[in-house]
This record gives C-alpha cells, sequence and structure tokens, in this order.
C-alpha cells in the first residue's frame, strides 16, 4: 500500500460522518454528513466543482436509500458481496488497544493495525 493512502492530500475531500448519540454515549440512529475540502485544494474549478458534485452524490445517496428499499437491498448485498470481500482492516477491537499520544495540539494515533482501501 502506498503510504499516500494513509495521508491527506491538498486534492483530498472528505466525508465526515458524525454519528448522533444519546446521553448515554450510544448511537440512536441518526447521523450527519458533511463534505470537508481541504482550502489549500489545487484542483483548477471545473475539476473541483465536478469532485465536490461527486462527494454530493455520495452524501445524497444515503438520504436515496432512506426512500427506495429495493436501491438499499441491492447496495447493502453489493456491499456485502464486492467491498466487504475486498476489504481489509485489522483493526484493534477495542479502545485500550489504540495508543494515543498528546503533544500541543497534535494528536497521534497508532491502531497497531493494517488497512487496505
Amino acid at each position: 500500500m502506498s503510504k499516500q493512502k494513509n495521508k491527506i492530500l491538498p486534492e483530498d475531500f472528505l466525508i465526515k460522518v458524525n454519528p448522533h448519540l444519546t446521553s448515554t454515549g450510544k448511537w440512536n440512529g441518526g447521523i450527519e454528513v458533511s463534505i470537508i475540502p481541504n482550502l489549500e485544494n489545487p484542483l483548477d474549478d471545473d475539476d473541483y466543482f465536478q469532485i465536490e458534485h461527486i462527494c454530493k452524490m455520495l452524501c445524497g445517496s444515503l438520504n436515496y436509500l432512506e426512500t427506495d428499499h429495493t436501491f438499499r437491498e441491492k447496495m447493502n448485498q453489493y456491499v456485502i458481496d464486492v467491498i466487504d470481500k475486498d476489504y481489509i482492516y485489522d483493526a484493534p477491537k477495542t479502545k485500550a488497544e489504540i495508543k494515543k499520544e498528546f503533544k500541543d495540539n497534535i494528536i497521534s494515533i497508532d491502531f497497531k493495525g493494517k488497512t487496505r482501501h
């Protein structure tokens, strides 16, 4: 795997998924999704807006999954049959396995695992 896969590049767009939590810290089933572009993005305007549109489509597909049950089942099966079989995620099973280091305003996290996207 390329080292750049784990590094956020200037041209990257991030999709943030924030789960809504109950007062006891459990997920209540709701999420908020947002697109976070890098302010230093080097893409020209046309390329930038095309990638931003793809991100909007990705985020918008979540709402569509709520309204089209057939599409949701097809997407679910696709993830099970294709994505899950190609996705290797060897992350810690508990929070105790995650090594955290704090220095000034920088947080370093070591998950002691391998990922492949």
